[in-house]
């Protein structure tokens, strides 16, 4: 995937990060996602982030953008 993001293959990605709700949190460390947020009056939001209370309905969020990472790597 890496690769063809790198190489323009794959040119929109959408990603959802659904938070878990048990702890801890999965992976090697158990520590919850990071999310950054921006868009508070130093950049301009850019009204590409979205909020779901329940993962059917979805709100813009026009005064905030929402990052967080997609980690790509080879599986073991």
């Amino acid at each position: 995937m890496k690769q063809k993001i790198a190489n323009g293959q794959i040119q929109n990605l959408f990603l959802v990060l659904r938070l878990p709700t048990t702890t801890p949190f999965p992976g090697i460390s158990g520590r919850p996602p990071l999310i950054w947020l921006d868009g508070n009056g130093d950049v301009p939001a850019f009204g590409l982030s979205y909020t779901s209370p329940d993962g059917n309905t979805w709100s813009q969020r026009t005064d905030l953008n929402f990052r967080f990472a997609l980690v790509v790597t080879k599986a073991h």
